[in-house]
């Protein structure tokens, strides 16, 4: 069972329906909140923006925690707008279909449990409540543990989705109110859940874990106030993430939007058993840190704004190709001229795209070969010379223009063995940029690309290929004949 997939998540984190949520007016001098006549609802500018073609592929809800704001008894009113939100969601189209509830994902975060309460029996019992009266759950309110659950979409959405609670431990003056646990007792569950599987049904599934606190510290978000800020049992967590081969951790917590991939090795650890057996350490983890959708509280560390995440995942188990694409969205509240907007202005635009790819090959750093042995002399002038001048001819040809290019796994439907090479210019000093160039890979093809220098001045390209092809470009600039340029896309090698 190697069956390509690809998913698109909604990724929401810390929402903070209550007196923290962005949505509503802010409390006045006396202490009272103004009218919401005229003010936007979450789901309303969620719709606004989940609009577009089918992609042909699953669209996925995740909500990473922190949907309420206190959890108390007192604040019924944060739960209830929790549970519209995803009602919301459920019956509105996403990307041009009704994906309903059975796409919607939810772990509790810190600000979810009952922070004041001492006993863990009751800590969550209002989230879990919550829970199985928005998306129809049957748990135990007196058992957090059920709140760990390993979803098996493979057959309809291609996926594994594992949920995690790590703010079951959280309470107010013990050292876990500012940080997270994964007790030993919730990594046997999953551990035990995750190895009930068919392995050839795992393999096959994009796997994503889904957690509140940072299994990683983030340095740069550390609070000198605290002395540790990622989950207790990180480290065995991420060991056993790695250990079933996720691709992606989705968190929250602090309201700032991190990504990066987790790909750290022990030289203590072993890496593959003699007969070449794949085994813990091989894999890479994107961990994906959400900012907050709907918090007031965002840490002005640069870009200060309100955002989610919009996130594709591309797994090709025959190739061991992974690509994540991950855009951030962010909520316009004020102008160009740093004015404030009225509500019913509000609007969201892109504010970063961060675009990685990565092979499971057992091959170092993706599938380059290792360096197996050569002949190093120094360089003879005079025994080189006749190639050195015809290599700085293809200087001089493309007036500094050289490409290169990168080979990627295909986010296309129904390209499950294509990939994507994309190619474009780089420069070698001195550059002249041609005005446009025609990229083009043969016969096979049905259509060549041109891109002009107003376009873009890397004129960049794509191809979507199942073989090895040489990519033509031909440069034409302002004066003087057109030059050719070749790079070569390689197919990546077949993972086993």
């Amino acid at each position: 069972m190697k069956t390509a997939g690809l998913v698109k998540i909604i990724h929401l984190s810390d929402l903070h329906f209550g007196d923290d949520h962005c949505f509503d007016p802010e409390r006045t001098p006396a202490g009272d909140r103004p009218s919401r006549a005229g003010w936007p609802e979450l789901a309303e500018m969620l719709e606004r923006d989940l609009t577009g073609n089918d992609p042909g592929f699953p669209v996925i809800v995740c909500i990473s925690g922190d949907v309420a704001h206190t959890a108390s008894a007192v604040d019924k009113e944060e739960y209830e707008r929790g549970k519209a939100l995803i009602r919301h969601l459920a019956r509105t189209k996403i990307f041009g279909q009704v994906r309903g509830k059975q796409s919607i994902f939810l772990v509790p975060g810190n600000h979810d449990v009952l922070f004041k309460e001492p006993e863990l029996e009751k800590r969550s019992e209002r989230f879990i409540g919550f829970h199985n009266d928005a998306l129809g759950s049957d748990f135990n309110p007196k058992d957090p543990y059920e709140l760990v659950q390993s979803h098996d979409r493979v057959d309809d959405l291609g996926l594994l989705l594992l949920c995690l609670h790590s703010a079951m431990y959280v309470q107010e003056g013990k050292p876990d109110q500012d940080r997270g646990q994964t007790d030993m007792k919730q990594l046997l569950k999953a551990k035990a859940l995750l190895s009930k599987m068919d392995k050839d049904k795992l393999d096959a599934a994009i796997r994503i874990a889904m957690i509140h606190h940072h299994p990683v510290l983030i340095p740069p978000l550390a609070e000198a106030k605290r002395q540790y800020d990622a989950v207790i049992y990180g480290g065995e967590l991420l060991n056993l993430l790695r250990t079933f081969g996720f691709h992606i951790v989705l968190h929250g917590h602090k309201h700032y939007p991190y990504n990066f991939t987790y790909d750290a090795r022990s030289a203590f650890h072993v890496r593959s058993s003699p007969n070449g057996e794949h085994l813990l350490g091989e894999d890479r983890l994107v961990i994906v840190a959400g900012g907050s959708v709907a918090s007031r509280e965002v840490p002005d560390l640069g870009t200060k704004c309100n955002c989610y995440n919009q996130i594709t995942v591309r797994w090709n188990p025959e190739f061991g190709d992974v690509r994540v694409k991950i855009e951030t969205r962010r909520l316009r509240t004020r102008d160009d001229r740093n004015n404030k907007l009225n509500p019913w202005d509000w609007s969201w635009d892109v504010l970063d795209e961060d675009d990685r790819s990565y092979s499971r090959s057992r091959l170092p750093d993706a599938g380059v070969p290792p360096v197996k042995g050569s002949n190093v002399v120094p360089f003879d002038k005079s025994r080189f010379a006749k190639s050195e001048r015809l290599r700085t001819l293809r200087y001089k040809r493309s007036r500094g223009n050289m490409p290169v290019v990168e080979v990627m796994p295909s986010l296309v439907r129904g390209q499950d063995k294509y990939f994507e090479a994309r190619v474009w210019l780089v420069p070698h000093e001195p550059r002249e940029l041609p005005k446009s160039v025609t990229w083009s890979a043969g016969p096979k093809f049905k259509h060549v690309v041109t891109v002009s220098r107003q376009e873009d001045e890397n004129f960049c390209g794509s191809f979507y290929y199942y073989g090895p092809m040489l990519i033509q470009g031909c440069l034409q600039f302002e004066a003087g004949p057109p030059s050719l340029v070749y790079v070569y896309a390689r197919v990546p090698k077949t993972y086993d």
